[in-house]
């Protein structure tokens, strides 16, 4: 009897084993940053990445993480930002984004002479990537160029 009791209890063991039961694996990956706007040639913005594991608390993955950053959509005055040869955007292998040139306005204002508002025309489309698994994307609007210089913008870029 203590042996059938004792061989169920290992073949249970080997069977929650054999299905990962009990395993801390990775489930997830978040893409975090305190801002969307990259506003100058050379503002920064930097990103954080969380782990998310089946328990326990998050990890901070972000210097383990590598990134792609995708051009997509037009500058204000319909620059296509997926042609240039060269981003307006880079990444570090820390997370740190960094407006460089070629200086870029990926807003357009919109509203009236009082009260304007802004709509993003292009972005850059950030996913960060750890153990195969991807980040959800974020998209970051540029504000390192002036904007139309007619009315309601008079030259601005961005909120």
């Amino acid at each position: 009897m203590k042996r059938t009791i004792f061989s169920i209890a290992c073949l249970s063991l080997l069977a929650m084993l054999g299905l990962g039961c009990g395993s801390n694996a990775l489930k997830t990956i978040t893409l975090q940053a305190n801002t969307t706007e990259l506003k100058g040639i050379g503002a920064t913005v930097q990103l954080g990445v969380q782990g998310n594991y089946s328990y326990g608390p998050s990890r901070d993955l972000t210097s383990r993480s590598t990134f792609t950053i995708v051009p997509q959509g037009t500058t204000w005055n319909n620059l296509d930002i997926t042609t240039l040869p060269t981003p307006s955007i880079t990444i570090d292998n820390k997370g740190m984004l960094t407006a460089v040139d070629p200086a870029l306005c990926t807003f357009e204002a919109t509203g009236t002479d009082s009260i304007t508002g802004w709509v993003m025309t292009g972005d850059y489309k950030v996913v960060a990537h750890f153990g195969g698994i991807d980040s959800q994307p974020m998209y970051f609007g540029m504000a390192s160029a002036g904007g139309d210089p007619a009315k309601p913008a008079l030259g601005q870029c961005g909120p």
